[in-house]
């Protein structure tokens, strides 16, 4: 919760996790606790440290969206599903057969309803939160594959997977950030 205002409702999805996996108690407490650190965090730590006395980032979620407009937005332009694909694509798109995948819906969806094309575009940090989820879903996604299919079946097919998921992290690894190294103006 103190690297980033947004993890803090991170944390309550993981909170809700824990409900929904029996452990209600530490669920509820971690749940409760996060709300608590991002509204104090939000309300009166940021804006005491900013000059105008405010959290400088509310009017990129979009100033005077009703919910629909808010809901609206959230594929639009292309490059917020392009943005989904390139979270996915590490994973073979497997992490989304895992609960676990869950705790990245709030991240994205305030990327996704931002205003800002930062929050929506690959290029910024923004990604380094997700893709931890992600990787986690996917061992999970890898693991529970194993009720459903024959031990010889599930073996071959995993190795399939663990081969697509280098592949496209080794694609999108250098066509982005290690791509730049062989642009002169880098």
């Amino acid at each position: 919760m103190l690297v980033k205002e947004d993890l803090p409702i991170t944390l309550a999805a993981i909170g809700v996790y824990l409900v929904l996996k029996g452990q209600r108690r530490l669920g509820l407490w971690v749940f409760g606790l996060s709300l608590a650190a991002f509204v104090l965090t939000i309300t009166v730590v940021i804006p005491s440290m900013n000059p105008v006395g405010e959290y400088a980032f509310t009017g990129d979620i979009g100033p005077n969206r009703t919910v629909w407009e808010t809901v609206s937005t959230l594929f639009t332009p292309s490059q917020k599903v392009l943005l989904l694909a390139a979270l996915l694509a590490p994973t073979a798109f497997l992490a989304l057969f895992s609960p676990i995948t869950a705790l990245a819906v709030p991240t994205l969806l305030w990327r996704l309803a931002s205003v800002n094309p930062s929050h929506w575009t690959t290029g910024f940090h923004y990604n380094a939160v997700l893709m931890p989820i992600l990787y986690l879903g996917l061992v999970d996604a890898l693991t529970t594959g194993r009720r459903y299919l024959p031990a010889p079946t599930f073996r071959r097919a995993r190795m399939a997977v663990v081969a697509v998921c280098v592949v496209m992290t080794i694609g999108g690894v250098t066509l982005e950030p290690l791509g730049r190294l062989t642009d002169p103006v880098t």
